[in-house]
């Protein structure tokens, strides 16, 4: 695959995920972005964890080279995430979804929606 079929890959996968951090912040607004309702709420939890799962699983598409260019964000660290919530999902930790989904996925997004942008 030349450089730049590499690239236009990676842009695709970097807008999809960003997709998903919509769809989380989505589900937030419908449970009203409220820690106790997520606490007691399997669908906010399993929402936001398949949305999780989801932009895991597309983390470990990016080129090599992308990751390595944009080391700021942890991606090996959202792909294991990303298995944990996979083979473990009765046993994910609500907790450690929410906190991912209120402090790592917006600085994702963040992240996504500047380079799509080009402001990175």
């Amino acid at each position: 695959m030349s450089a730049v079929d590499k690239a236009t890959r990676d842009i695709s996968i970097i807008e999809h995920i960003l997709e998903y951090c919509a769809d989380i912040e989505s589900i937030h607004a419908e449970f009203g972005h409220s820690r106790e309702r997520f606490g007691e709420s399997k669908a906010y939890q399993n929402g936001v964890a398949m949305c999780i799962l989801q932009i895991g699983e597309l983390t470990k598409h990016l080129s090599a080279d992308f990751v390595a260019t944009y080391r700021q964000i942890p991606w090996r660290d959202i792909a294991r995430t990303r298995d944990v919530y996979a083979h473990h999902y009765g046993h994910a930790d609500a907790e450690l979804i929410w906190e991912s989904a209120t402090s790592d996925i917006p600085y994702l997004a963040d992240f996504c929606q500047k380079l799509i942008s080009k402001e990175l």
